[in-house]
């Protein structure tokens, strides 16, 4: 007899509840939809941290202010590429023809700030312009160079001012006149000479290289002082004094150890400390209207080699007792201090890019994995216990 619709659904209803229910597609579809979720998350948390560890790049930005001119391959066929033009090649029309011709020249070569502001001085330009040859070498000009204390030690370039008819470099800190002597060796090419010069108080001890300057009046050249290197006892210290005429100049000291070489032009001292050394001898040939001399001072150090101190002289300074060598015998291994993570200051482990050692890099990605495990361990327990 057919059973009719409630009867159909009680027996069926009655006959689910005797047997355990079965997990439905659905609930299995879940699960695995959470394990791969977590999967995913571990390797997004991986990929990142790897991402982080890696250096950054730099990429170039384009400048803003740098128009875009068409290459030859980019202009059509036919057409010029357009003429740029900068504004500094703009030449006004109200420019004088001597600023032009300044503007086309090679400038001199002229290290010394210092002296480059003083000879800017002498012709009405700012000290640090550059300077071109036209405007300091007319002699017409009868330039000044009044360059004294002014804290010059390099007197290249100032071989191109054969406008000048006075110069004054005293109380600087020169020591090679070379310089000088090329610019009178210039100015007698043209038939000029200097009027006067000033190069007293520096350090010159040879004024040979002025053997080619003629001077007509004033010639100051002393006092000098030249300081020497440092020397040992008995050891042959050269004569560095020559005179405008290139003769040998030779000092003199009250030292009781000092003994001066003629044949070698060489003197030294036997007794360690400072010593110091004088000499005066006429300006030859200095100026072709009047007399002038030739002095200064020369000092030196002698000081006995480190390791063979002596009485009443001096060791050359030593450097601090380096650090002790790991491993040698007898010798404490010195202990460095530890900062926050275990890393040693000075250790040289590699960067992860993430402001971290290799070491805390490696902790943190074997706890991540942990956690990983952990949470999959989790899942099959929870589907078996479903599954019973």
């Amino acid at each position: 007899m057919p059973l009719n619709a409630s009867e159909t659904d009680t027996s069926t209803t009655t006959q689910s509840t005797d047997t355990a229910p079965a997990p439905s597609r659905g609930y299995r579809h879940r699960s695995t939809g959470r394990v791969m979720a977590g999967g995913a998350l571990m390797t997004a948390l991986l990929a990142g941290s790897l991402i982080a560890a890696l250096p950054a790049q730099a990429v170039p930005i384009p400048d803003p202010s740098v128009s875009a001119t068409p290459s030859a391959d980019e202009t059509p066929q036919g057409q010029p590429s357009p003429a740029v033009v900068s504004p500094e090649s703009t030449v006004s029309p109200s420019t004088a023809p001597e600023t032009q011709a300044a503007q086309a020249e090679t400038p001199i070569q002229i290290p010394d700030a210092a002296l480059r502001a003083c000879i800017n001085a002498a012709i009405g330009q700012p000290a640090g312009a550059a300077i071109v040859p036209s405007q300091v070498s007319d002699p017409n000009l009868r330039l000044s160079l009044k360059c004294l204390n002014s804290g010059i030690s390099d007197l290249t370039g100032i071989e191109a001012v054969t406008g000048a008819r006075f110069i004054d470099v005293s109380g600087n800190n020169i020591s090679d006149v070379s310089a000088l002597g090329a610019l009178g060796r210039n100015l007698t090419a043209i038939g000029r000479t200097l009027s006067d010069i000033h190069v007293e108080n520096n350090h010159i001890a040879d004024l040979s290289t002025l053997k080619d300057l003629v001077v007509q009046y004033y010639f100051f050249t002393e006092p000098q002082q030249k300081a020497l290197p440092v020397a040992a006892p008995l050891a042959k210290i050269a004569n560095p004094i020559r005179n405008q005429d290139g003769t040998v100049i030779v000092p003199t000291s009250t030292d009781p150890g000092f003994v001066y070489d003629a044949a070698t032009n060489t003197f030294t001292f036997a007794t360690p400390g400072p010593k110091a050394l004088s000499w005066t001898s006429p300006l030859t040939p200095g100026s072709q209207n009047y007399s002038y001399n030739y002095s200064g001072t020369l000092t030196v150090m002698i000081q006995k080699p480190a390791g063979n101190p002596g009485d009443g002289g001096t060791t050359a300074p030593t450097d601090p007792t380096p650090p002790a060598t790991p491993g040698a015998s007898g010798t404490p291994v010195p202990v460095l201090p530890v900062s926050a993570g275990g890393v040693h200051p000075g250790s040289s482990l590699a960067s992860t890019g993430l402001d971290t050692s290799v070491p805390l890099f490696a902790t943190a990605i074997a706890a991540l994995l942990g956690l990983g495990g952990l949470a999959l361990g989790l899942n099959r327990r929870r589907r078996a216990a479903v599954r019973k």
